[in-house]
């Protein structure tokens, strides 16, 4: 027995090895969104008691306060059926676990306490026993959480439920990178599009780079509208788009 014991252990160690190289693959051009997909799909296919799994996540322009959660990442109708069950009741583990340290385990849909409501319209509504909530946290920020859902009552053991936290652990890691690197691209392509304005402005006016700016600038606080879409609008203008002509 310990021998099946530990060879399964070290099955699950390998397996999340190379979980962990995907998760923290080149991640280039792929949005947060399409990484937490992935999470996903691996920790359905990762922890054997886990039938579907979604992402529930905290609003970006909010993080650290508990009144907005953003939409969530599913994949699957019961995944989205129960997170629109969350939304309707306004509580539930899936939101209550993106800001506390420890998992929220509920061993059996049927007899939990702590939601009565949403857990008696998940009872009814889908085939899901007993669901696992885990926060995603890097870098001591809430980024949002993990759920795992079963189909069986009791399907999280100590084992599973240290392998998941484990599992959320490097998805939070792959988050925080992806949303790091979503960032970086983003102030580049603000950077060479504000350069893109001003040398037009300065051209055009034959003023200099500071003076190209502060047009920029006192235009934005004109009309109420960031100085990457002011820049935007000038150089769509001066260098419109092309229209396809076929269909």
């Amino acid at each position: 027995m310990n021998g099946e014991l530990e060879q399964n252990i070290s099955r699950f160690h390998r397996q999340l090895a190379e979980c962990a190289l995907r998760l923290h693959g080149p991640w280039t051009g792929v949005s947060p969104s399409d990484v937490l997909r992935e999470v996903c799909r691996e920790a359905v296919g990762l922890l054997p008691t886990v039938h579907y799994a979604s992402v529930t996540l905290v609003s970006k322009q909010l993080r650290g306060r508990t009144d907005k959660i953003d939409a969530s990442v599913v994949d699957d109708q019961v995944s989205t059926h129960i997170d629109a069950l969350h939304h309707v009741h306004g509580t539930g583990p899936c939101f209550d676990a993106v800001w506390q340290p420890e998992p929220l385990t509920v061993n059996a849909v049927a007899g939990e306490t702590r939601w009565p409501a949403l857990m008696a319209a998940v009872l009814e509504q889908t085939e899901i026993r007993s669901l696992m909530s885990i926060q995603l946290r890097a870098a001591d920020q809430a980024l949002g959480a993990l759920n795992l859902f079963a189909l069986e009552p009791s399907a999280f053991t100590c084992e599973i439920r240290e392998d998941a936290v484990v599992f959320a652990t490097h998805a939070a890691i792959a988050l925080s990178a992806a949303d790091r690197l979503q960032h970086i691209n983003r102030a580049l392509e603000s950077r060479d599009l504000i350069g893109q304005a001003k040398g037009m402005l300065m051209e055009r006016f034959a003023i200099d780079a500071a003076q190209a700016f502060g047009i920029l600038r006192e235009l934005s606080q004109e009309t109420n509208v960031t100085v990457v879409d002011i820049c935007a609008q000038l150089v769509n203008a001066d260098h419109p788009k092309t229209q396809s002509n076929e269909g």
